[in-house]
């Protein structure tokens, strides 16, 4: 799984399958979808990448929530 961005805000996910496409799911709203993506991963111990704009707009949303 890399967790990505789109454009200049919109952060997201490809999941990339041994076999066939690549699942890509962008642009979903809360943002609870990719937390729970990033756990399924994490639980079934699937390798997870984060792009460097990827952290800093989770950066932010951490500092905007405080």
């Amino acid at each position: 799984m890399k967790f990505t961005t789109v454009g200049w805000a919109t952060k997201g996910v490809i999941i990339r399958l041994k076999k066939g496409l690549s699942i890509r799911i962008f642009g979903f709203k809360p943002d609870e979808v990719l937390k729970e993506i990033l756990n399924y991963g994490k639980e079934k111990s699937i390798s997870i990448t984060k792009s460097k704009y990827y952290l800093v707009l989770e950066k932010n949303d951490e500092l905007s929530k405080q």
